[in-house]
This record gives structure tokens, C-alpha cells and sequence, in this order.
């Protein structure tokens, strides 16, 4: 373990500390300016502000983080982390983003604190951790916010490990049970911030192989560790084969799935060697076959580090730790369990830890200095231009998805999340043709084809609105969204008894479908059942809060019976949630200021007016 020198200066004696403190302020200047940046379309909506949890929070709802699956996975202390910050700030993003920051600043300087412990010496270790700190495939798990629950898992999985080897190293009974205690209970909050930490006792094992003190005294106190991540990987299949995420083996058969994951090591290489380009949402293909020119490339990459790691458990320690993390970390992300995506630059944040490792140590030997560390730094010149770029890139959904198309002309993923881009800032033209190009290169399922009915409504083209419902039910009968379009327009036509009808065997389907009760709303209220109407607004609201057409609807209704006040105050309440202001919420905006128009003269419908105007300016702050 480095120990500081007793004599000499200041500067000397907390070397360690004044390098953290570098650490720090590099990530700072490097990744600082995404508190400007804005929400996204993609998952910040689902985990921050479309999130009743978060924007509503009750103690059944808190209770419901933990015992329940959230958007197919399990993180109850990460959407913790974000009711907490609503709880600050509300849905004013420079907070979220904030946190981002300072939590790869924390992991990063764990990177450091763990490599100088392994390597003895302060260079190499902060080499190692700034490598990993500014290369530019961090910045999605930073700037995204959706991706805390990667931050959150990293800090607690990091300070586990940190843990774990003073346990190792102490010689004195408590202390060293009481590092132990503490590395099982940092383990825990990594599992609960992200499954992903299953990894752990992997990593483990490899740092016990590295110190030669791999027996069966140390596999049985791996034991809770190993129980944790069972327990934790059944949950995170679960989790995931509830959304159906889990998808069939890549290319259709064992050969082209094999290939696929070094296919996707193969594209990784490249994109740390020259992080250039970078998406997203990669639509990597998967391996054409043996001759697939990346896939051979991450064959080869493999062969040599599995070498490297053999040859290296005898006479380079670090080397094979490096590699033996690095392997450890990847596996579960590395497409041998296929999913929807094979390659993204999340998935090798925590990879990278023990890569850095090795180029930190290597870097720093005499044989080598000379050749690798004009290169790494160069190389970290480079970075440092790249990353704050890139960061400036996830500024907003319309800047981030028209850069991902620039990477890939023709990537249906980006022009749906484009679309939906458009579709919040009320563009429902271009929202139109980016949904249409996403058909037209391959996002042709219903989910995907819903954004279509969304632009047509809010162009006013209610026949095409109507066709389009009706093409995604012939796919996907079962889904709700399409069947409320179907819904509304029944009731515009006035048909209903086929839409109780309806209604009635949907809800029967789907109990907890809050736009079901918001549909029986608005059939109640054409029919003059002003009471059932707002009684069903009422409990849509209580399964779905902040939901601003169905707040909107209610406080028409209440217009409608005379209570201009409460009415008045429930549209100043939905205008505060700075939420996504749908074609539908714009229309319940515009009738609700006509009925207060009505009744209290122009200056109140004015007022009404600029309540939608300013929900909208504040939404688009917030983006």
C-alpha cells in the first residue's frame, strides 16, 4: 500500500488528496456544462418527468420502488435518487445533471484510490483513473440522465471492492470484519442501483487470483456476496422478461449469435482507440458470417488478451487483474444474452476500469515510458477536446438525434426518438416525417407507428389519425393507445353504446390502463354524465398523476358545472408540471379557455391562454 512520506513538502506529504482533488476539477471542466443541458425523450421521460413516482411522491409509492419492477429493470435506489432531487428542484434539470457529474467524479477518483492501493504508486494510478475519467465513451452514462442507476452502481461497486481489499489487508479481527460488513452493504446499494453489480464477486475472485489467495477459507466468505448476486440476477431476468427485453439469439442461429459478441468486441476496440462517431443507439448488425471483418477483429482481440491474461497471472499481477475486471464487467453486456441493443457506450464504463488499469501500469514501466506516454498524452489531449463536444451533444433530444443520424443516415432508432423530438416541441410536420422514415427503415411496429397518430391529431387530420390507429390494431390488437384514438373518435361520432361497449372489454383486459378511465370520461361527458366524467378523470389522475390532458379534461368539467375557481386553479396546477403538452392537452387548453371565456369575459380566457403558453416555454427550458 503507498504510504505518503513523513518529511518533505505539503504538496508531497497529500500528493494523494491534491490528485483526487485534479481528478475532480478535470471532470468538472470536461463534463461541467451538462447542468445546461436539458431532459431527453429517451427514458427521462419514464424516470424523471413523466414519472408519477417522482413527481408525486406518497409512501405506497416509495414502498412500490422496492418491491416492483421498474421500465424492465430493477433500481429502486436510483428513482429514489430522483424523487429526492424533484424534491429539490423539481423538473428544473441542472440538478440531475449535477449529480451526474459529480458522481463519475466519485467513481473516478474510486478508479484512482483502488489503482494506487493495487500499484503502490501515485503516477501510474492516476494515470490509469484519468484515462478512464475523460475519454469521450463516458459521456452517455454521464449526460444522460437515465443512466444514474450506471453511476450509482459504479460508486457503491468500486467502494465495495475498495472494502473487500482492506479486509484482505487488515490484520486486526474488528476492523477488518467491520471493512468486510461495509463491503457486503456497499455490494447491496450497488444491486439495488443496478443488477448489473452481480459482476462483483467475478472481480473478486479474479483480485484474489492476482494475490495468489484464492482457497476455500476465502470462497466461503465470498459466500453472501455470491448469494446476493443470485438472488439479484433472477430478479434482473424477471425484471426484464416482464417488458419482454429479452430477445432471440442474435443472426438467428449459435454460429452468427457466437460471432456477434465479437463483433461487438471487435467495434468496441475502435471506438476506444478513436472515439469518433459516437451514437446512442448503434444499429450494429449482427456477424454476417466467419469472414465478417469486425468479427474477426474481436476474435483476434480476444485470443491476445486471453493470452496476455495467461501469461501475465505469473509475472505481471496488475496486467491480468486488468484484464480478468475488464472481462468480468463485459460479459453480462457483451450480447451473449441478447437484447435489443448489441453494442452501446455504457456498456463499457465499468470495463473500462480495468483497462485503464493496465494502460496506467504499462505506461509507467521503464521499458515502455518511452513509447506510451507521448501517446497517452496526445491521446488525452485528444480527449479532452472530444468529450466536452460530446457532452454538448446530449444537450437535447432534437440535437442529440440529429447528431446519431449524422453517425448512421439511416437509423430507424434515431428517427423515431426525432420524431417524438418533434412531437414535444409541438412540430407535428417534421414529427410526421421522421416517424414515416422510421417506418420506412425498419421501426415499423406499433409502438413506434403510435407517433404518427400523435403528429396527425395535431395537424388536424383526423381521417389519417383514424387509419393510422386502425394498421397498428391489425398488428397489435392489444394495444391501448391505438384503441383510445379508436375510442375518441366513437365518441365524437357519437356512438355510444359501441363505445361503452368497447370500453367495457378493454378495461375487463386491462384493469390498470388509466387511459381506459380517461376514455369512460369523455364518453360520460358526451353524454351530459358530467359527475361520472369527473369521476373518472379522478381516478385515471390517482393511477397516472400529472397526467396534463386528463388534468385538463377534469378541469373542463368542473368549468362546465360552475366551478370556475377550482377549474382555473387545476389548470394552473398543470401548467406548473412543465410536462409534455400533447396535441390532446393543447385542445382541453383551448376548450377550457373558451368555457372561461364564456363565463368571466376575455380577460380570463386570456389568462387561461397564457397558462398553456407557459407551460410550453417552461417544457422547452427543460428539455
Amino acid at each position: 500500500m503507498t504510504r505518503n512520506p513523513v518529511g518533505g513538502s505539503w504538496l508531497v506529504r497529500h500528493r494523494a488528496m491534491v490528485l483526487c482533488v485534479l481528478l475532480v476539477l478535470a471532470v468538472l471542466a470536461l463534463h461541467g456544462h451538462s447542468v445546461r443541458n436539458g431532459f431527453t425523450s429517451w427514458d427521462d421521460n419514464h424516470y424523471v418527468t413523466e414519472n408519477p413516482t417522482v413527481r408525486a411522491p406518497t409512501p405506497a409509492g416509495i414502498g412500490r420502488l422496492f418491491t416492483s419492477f421498474q421500465f424492465c429493470n430493477y433500481h429502486p435506489l436510483t428513482l429514489l435518487s430522483f424523487v429526492v432531487e424533484h424534491a429539490l428542484v423539481g423538473l428544473d434539470p441542472w440538478l440531475y445533471h449535477l449529480d451526474n457529474t459529480l458522481l463519475h467524479a466519485a467513481v473516478s477518483v474510486l478508479v484512482f484510490l483502488f489503482s494506487r492501493r493495487w500499484l503502490e504508486r501515485d503516477a501510474p494510478a492516476f494515470l490509469a483513473a484519468l484515462l478512464f475519467a475523460v475519454h469521450p465513451l463516458r459521456v452517455e452514462t454521464v449526460a444522460w440522465v437515465a443512466e444514474r442507476k450506471g453511476l450509482l452502481c459504479s460508486v457503491f461497486l468500486l467502494g465495495s471492492l475498495l472494502l473487500y481489499t482492506t479486509h484482505l489487508d487488515e490484520q486486526r479481527g474488528r476492523a477488518r470484519w467491520a471493512a468486510y460488513a461495509g463491503s457486503l452493504a456497499l455490494f447491496l446499494g450497488a444491486l439495488l442501483s443496478k443488477v448489473l453489480a452481480i459482476v462483483l464477486p467475478g472481480v473478486m475472485i479474479a483480485l484474489l487470483l492476482a494475490r495468489r489467495d484464492l482457497g476455500v477459507r476465502r470462497l466461503l466468505t465470498m459466500a453472501p456476496f455470491g448469494g446476493l448476486s443470485i438472488l439479484f440476477a433472477w430478479l434482473g431476468i424477471q425484471a426484464q422478461a416482464a417488458d419482454n427485453a429479452i430477445q432471440g439469439i442474435h443472426g438467428g442461429g449459435l454460429i452468427p449469435h457466437a460471432l456477434s459478441v465479437f463483433k461487438a468486441l471487435g467495434f468496441y476496440a475502435g471506438k476506444m482507440v478513436v472515439p469518433v462517431q459516437l451514437s446512442p443507439r448503434y444499429m450494429l448488425e449482427p456477424a454476417t458470417g466467419l469472414l465478417d471483418p469486425m468479427a474477426l477483429t474481436g476474435m483476434a482481440l480476444a485470443l491476445g488478451l486471453g493470452t496476455a491474461a495467461v501469461w501475465s497471472w505469473r509475472r505481471s499481477r496488475t496486467t491480468f487483474l486488468g484484464i480478468a475486471m475488464a472481462a468480468a464487467t463485459w460479459i453480462p453486456v457483451s450480447g451473449i444474452v441478447a437484447s435489443s441493443t448489441l453494442v452501446a457506450d455504457r456498456y463499457v464504463y465499468l470495463p473500462a476500469v480495468g483497462l485503464s488499469l493496465v494502460l496506467g501500469d504499462l505506461t509507467f514501466r521503464p521499458s515502455l515510458r518511452r513509447v506510451l506516454g507521448p501517446v497517452c498524452g496526445a491521446f488525452l489531449l485528444g480527449c479532452c477536446v472530444l468529450t466536452p463536444i460530446r457532452v454538448s451533444v446530449w444537450r437535447d433530444s432534437l440535437t442529440l438525434w440529429t447528431d446519431a443520424l449524422r453517425e448512421n443516415p439511416v437509423n430507424p432508432f434515431a428517427f423515431n426518438q426525432l420524431s417524438t423530438a418533434h412531437l414535444t416541441a409541438g412540430r407535428y410536420g417534421e414529427a410526421a416525417a421522421a416517424a414515416m422514415d422510421a417506418a420506412r427503415h425498419g421501426f415499423a411496429r406499433p409502438g413506434y407507428l403510435f407517433n404518427l397518430c400523435i403528429a396527425y391529431r395535431g395537424l388536424g387530420d383526423v381521417s389519417r389519425e383514424l387509419e393510422t390507429a386502425r394498421v397498428i390494431l391489425e398488428g397489435e390488437g392489444d394495444f391501448v393507445p391505438a384503441w383510445l384514438v379508436v375510442l375518441r373518435h366513437l365518441t365524437v361520432e357519437k356512438r355510444f353504446e359501441e363505445c361503452q361497449t368497447r370500453i367495457d372489454r378493454l378495461v375487463a383486459a386491462h384493469p390498470d390502463a388509466a387511459g381506459l378511465l380517461a376514455a369512460q370520461g369523455d364518453l360520460d361527458a358526451a353524454r351530459g354524465n358530467l359527475e361520472g366524467a369527473l369521476l373518472s378523470y379522478l381516478r385515471s389522475i390517482e393511477m397516472r398523476a400529472g397526467d396534463p390532458e386528463v388534468l385538463l379534461a377534469a378541469a373542463v368539467i368542473l368549468a362546465r358545472r360552475g366551478d370556475l375557481e377550482r377549474a382555473i386553479r387545476t389548470a394552473e396546477t398543470t401548467a406548473s408540471l412543465a410536462g409534455d403538452l400533447s396535441p390532446g392537452a393543447r385542445e382541453r387548453f383551448r376548450e377550457l379557455a373558451m368555457r372561461i371565456e364564456e363565463q368571466l369575459g376575455p380577460r380570463a380566457g386570456a389568462r387561461v391562454r397564457e397558462l398553456e403558453r407557459g407551460a410550453a416555454a417552461r417544457r422547452d427550458g427543460n428539455r
